[in-house]
């Protein structure tokens, strides 16, 4: 069996989202194992005896040094990397910072953070931040129709 291949790796994730729904994604680095270049949410494997939600808060403060709240699961990706020989399962979270300051600790992964707006989301994304972002929308779109009925009562 060879490292990062041959087998399936579990990689948590999460979305956050502040005040004005902006997405906090974050560019890759070329000496990201792979997907250089794309933008992504913070997060990556469940380490053994760990929880999914229990890695995603790990991984969020080593990564940007602040603490989430875990609101929901967003999405659950079936994320296969076929150039890379790499097949994960990357289950991803709703989440907001409860600690402000945002940092990033590991310029080694991550050339730059960014807050999207919604209608301004880059092309070039990895497959689990694509499918979180686009189950957001659709329940955000579902939200605002309802509201605006129960409004209207």
């Amino acid at each position: 069996m060879i490292l990062w291949t041959d087998c399936i790796w579990v990689g948590t994730g999460c979305m956050i989202v502040n005040a004005d729904n902006q997405i906090l994604l974050m560019k890759r680095s070329q000496q990201s194992k792979n997907q250089r270049w794309y933008w992504g949410l913070s997060g990556w494997t469940v380490e053994y005896w760990e929880s999914f939600e229990e890695a995603t808060k790990r991984e969020t403060k080593e990564e940007l040094d602040v603490d989430i709240k875990i609101i929901k699961l967003l999405s659950l990706t079936d994320h296969i990397i076929k150039d890379d020989k790499q097949h994960w399962v990357s289950p991803t979270y709703l989440a907001k910072i409860v600690w402000w300051e945002i940092k990033n600790l590991e310029p080694h992964k991550c050339d730059e953070l960014k807050w999207f707006d919604l209608d301004s989301i880059p092309e070039l994304l990895t497959e689990p931040a694509r499918a979180a972002i686009d189950e957001f929308k659709e329940r955000l779109k579902l939200w605002l129709y309802f509201k605006e009925i129960f409004d209207r009562i």
